[in-house]
């Protein structure tokens, strides 16, 4: 009976991991890089993939990914570099990559203050710089047991923020920005066995001087452990920008697979 209601609640799962992608309409989801349940010290993980594509259709592409998380009783501290690169028809395709900086103090149980700073750049959106640094506050909305599995848990959090954003493009460089954007999100994480993991998360970002400049981001992410260390996972990504660069669509889509090896 357990190993039905697993096997159920697992294609429930990969259900709404396909839903939550098309539904919702080149910032960075950081939501997705926390982690929980460490034990105290410094922790580090290093994330590699590699597609290869021969025939009617040729590309190769490589992601690479390190971070080093700190925790302990007063806060939870992460740094967290990745680079995706992707080359097809003797044409780059994908170049793109992004450090994240993030300190989240534990005020209490429920309310959690928190600082970031970010460095990215994609050259496939003609992003040359985008620099940003904020702070917020962290919400616990719900954490709870899900059904009669011990192992399982509902895990619910609200953020509201607000950051300063610089951009510089390389080419319409009208597109450049320095603004303060306000930036809120909605993040579910679900362990549905101690070998599944599902998160996802929606982040809204809009300029507080034109609130037509708005952002909207929804990264999923779903988990499956082979071992302690070794861990297959696989990604939807997709965002809408109301106010994009010239000459660049108002969306973007991307669907990953890789593993995670950690130490």
């Amino acid at each position: 009976m357990k190993i039905k209601s697993v096997l159920i609640n697992s294609i429930s799962l990969l259900v709404l991991f396909f839903i939550c992608s098309i539904e919702l309409l080149s910032q960075v989801n950081t939501e997705v890089l926390r982690r929980s349940g460490l034990k105290d010290g410094f922790h580090t993980a290093i994330d590699l993939g590699l597609d290869f594509n021969s025939g009617n259709t040729e590309y190769t592409k490589f992601t690479s990914s390190v971070r080093v998380d700190y925790f302990d009783s007063t806060m939870y501290s992460f740094i967290s570099g990745n680079l995706e690169y992707k080359e097809g028809n003797d044409e780059i395709i994908t170049n793109k990559g992004f450090i994240h900086l993030r300190g989240i103090w534990h005020y209490n149980n429920i309310l959690l203050p928190e600082a970031f700073s970010q460095v990215e750049f994609n050259r496939f959106l003609d992003l040359h710089l985008r620099w940003l640094a904020g702070g917020g506050l962290r919400m616990l909305i719900l954490k709870r047991p899900y059904g009669n599995d011990s192992t399982s848990l509902i895990h619910i959090n609200v953020g509201i923020g607000a950051m300063y954003e610089h951009e510089d493009y390389s080419k319409n460089t009208h597109s450049n920005t320095r603004l303060i954007r306000s930036t809120n999100y909605l993040s579910l994480k679900w362990l549905l066995h101690r070998n599944i993991h599902f998160e996802t998360v929606i982040y809204y970002q809009v300029n507080i001087n034109d609130l037509d400049d708005s952002r909207i981001l929804t990264d999923n992410v779903l988990e499956f452990s082979v071992t302690d260390v070794i861990k297959f996972n696989m990604s939807i990504h997709y965002r809408f920008d109301q106010q994009p660069p010239i000459d660049k669509k108002d969306y973007d889509f991307e669907f990953v697979n890789g593993i995670r090896l950690l130490f």
